[in-house]
């Protein structure tokens, strides 16, 4: 079974479940791989050309520390149709602990060294499904895109880019 098998099977199966609130699903298969678990959620906001805003959570299960240095600049959206210093890349990244109760740092900043266990969220203007966000470990299709979790609400916080 390949990666997006995998990831499309699980999704539909995470969809089946109703999780508990504040419950974080970590999924094994990511930790073994060292990749880290994705999720893509709609984010109620549409420019004025009328393009939908996403958001996209990565569960990285590791220290801080570990990261390499500018690690997350490398996620961006794929356009068959622009060169790539035009594609879509994260906007506002934040972070917030695993249970999503709290953010780990002023948006935009890094947290602590010592922070594990965490989520990375941040915005992708014009997601949609079947879209490839390229990530440092490697390209993942866009799907099932869900609605965002209401542990965000009142923390994850948005500006439209100018």
């Amino acid at each position: 079974m390949n990666l997006q098998d995998y990831l499309k099977k699980k999704q539909d199966a995470l969809k089946a479940q109703k999780p508990k609130k504040k419950e974080v699903v970590v999924d094994e298969f990511f930790k073994a791989m060292g990749f880290p678990q994705i999720n893509f959620y709609d984010y109620d906001f549409v420019d004025e050309y009328g393009q939908r805003t996403g958001v996209v959570e990565v569960f990285v299960c590791c220290e801080f520390s570990k990261i390499k240095k500018n690690l997350f600049e490398s996620f961006m959206i794929e356009d068959d149709n622009a060169p790539e210093k035009e594609w879509q890349v994260l906007y506002m990244e934040q972070y917030f602990s695993a249970d999503r109760s709290k953010k780990l740092c002023d948006t935009y900043d890094t947290p602590e060294n010592n922070a594990k266990n965490f989520f990375l969220v941040f915005f992708i203007y014009e997601l949609s499904e079947g879209q490839v966000l390229q990530t440092p470990w490697g390209s993942v299709t866009v799907t099932n895109l869900q609605k965002l979790p209401d542990e965000y609400s009142g923390l994850l916080e948005f500006e439209p880019a100018d």
